[in-house]
């Protein structure tokens, strides 16, 4: 809770804000401490001093280590925490809410992500110099100016974003149109990346959806064609979303410091190789033929050690060979300047 507080000064000072906004996030923070007061204040009033196996909670117990963690290991130690945000109690909560949802909707249909691409919204930058009681010319600013910009208000940037992501829902996923279905219900959680950038992960069951694993791949993937493509849009007819997709939907072939974490090329296994189709891929079926001979024989003894040997074995040969067979292929659409307008330009690779 300190260091809330302490937030609430740094950003109320540093950034200059309306005397509104610093109203608005410091009575957020003081509503959250009166829930924290009033949560602890109901579970002192209904806390048992006892311990789950019967032992009378002291304080030479609280000064052993081991028992301490016992202690927390029981939720009521810090279920008053759970209406607050962000608490380990509040996540283990919404834990439970989720595999709830699982459980009586069935696997989630949609794995969405969506981040803030507040460097390309104007209409934000402008907004926090309008609250500083100035103007710019967004285009005449460069990628640190624009930085510095929103990181002198983390809070208009937060509430923008917030809204931004109510328009998605409402006015997109969950509309008349159902670009991907109609929603039968849907789960997001709100992450910051390391510099501070919102963006949401979000779930959504989709009615009447196949799932992978009760229906036949055919089914599958004629839903996923339905709704996904990874073609390029055209930027004849629309020059302003090719543009969109090219820059922010595009794995670029000049690999950044990130990709090259653990010493490898790209760790997210860019660029993919190119398909004509939709596949789904399973994991490789066991031949289960020298396990019966084993059975027959009457060895018993290291079965299972033997099994996951020659599983391993088969598996480093089968893999060996397809990276051999796709060498070639993978340092062709490596090179920056390797062009080709369909797939069958590529077979002779292979």
């Amino acid at each position: 809770m300190r260091s809330g507080n302490k937030n609430c000064h740094r950003v109320c000072v540093d950034t200059r804000f309306a005397s509104n906004q610093c109203y608005l996030f410091f009575s957020q923070f003081v509503t959250e401490t009166h829930i924290a007061t009033n949560s602890m204040s109901i579970q002192m009033r209904k806390g048992k001093p006892m311990t789950r196996d019967g032992r009378k909670i002291s304080s030479k117990m609280l000064q052993d280590k081991q028992e301490v963690e016992k202690l927390i290991t029981n939720k009521d130690a810090t279920r008053f925490m759970q209406p607050l945000r962000g608490t380990p109690a509040y996540w283990e909560k919404t834990l439970k809410d989720l595999n709830a949802m699982v459980r009586q909707l069935g696997k989630p249909t949609f794995f969405l992500t969506f981040s803030a691409a507040e460097m390309r919204w104007p209409e934000v930058i402008e907004a926090v110099k309008a609250q500083q009681g100035e103007q710019v010319d967004v285009s005449q600013l460069d990628w640190n100016a624009k930085c510095e910009i929103l990181r002198s208000n983390p809070v208009t940037l937060m509430r923008l974003f917030e809204k931004r992501v109510d328009a998605l829902m409402t006015d997109l996923i969950l509309s008349p149109a159902q670009p991907i279905g109609e929603v039968e219900d849907y789960f997001y959680q709100v992450e910051f990346q390391a510099r501070g950038s919102p963006h949401i992960h979000l779930l959504v069951w989709i009615k009447d959806a196949p799932e992978f694993g009760d229906d036949d791949d055919d089914k599958i993937i004629k839903f996923i064609d339905q709704y996904i493509t990874c073609q390029m849009p055209d930027p004849n007819a629309d020059p302003e979303l090719h543009k969109i997709v090219s820059e922010v939907q595009v794995h670029s072939r000049n690999h950044s410091k990130s990709c090259k974490k653990g010493n490898v090329l790209c760790r997210f296994g860019f660029p993919k190789l190119p398909m004509d189709k939709t596949i789904i891929t399973s994991p490789i079926v066991d031949d289960d033929d020298d396990d019966d001979q084993q059975q027959k024989s009457g060895q018993k003894t290291s079965r299972k050690e033997k099994k996951g040997k020659r599983k391993n074995r088969a598996l480093r040969i089968r893999q060996k060979n397809a990276k051999d067979k796709l060498q070639m292929l993978r340092n062709f659409i490596s090179d920056p300047n390797a062009l080709f307008n369909n797939l069958s330009e590529l077979q002779p690779l292979l």
